[in-house]
């Protein structure tokens, strides 16, 4: 039981990374503007 709950967790965390990883490149885009105007100023 615990080899197939194991194997379920990979799949579910490899699926959430995928998701996190699309969500912190919006993020990292704006924080890159964000040093840009700060770098400027």
């Amino acid at each position: 039981k615990n080899g197939k709950m194991q194997k379920r967790g990979k799949i579910n965390l490899i699926g959430r990374l995928q998701l996190s990883t699309e969500r912190s490149k919006e993020e990292d885009n704006e924080s890159i503007v964000q040093l840009r105007i700060l770098r400027v100023q």
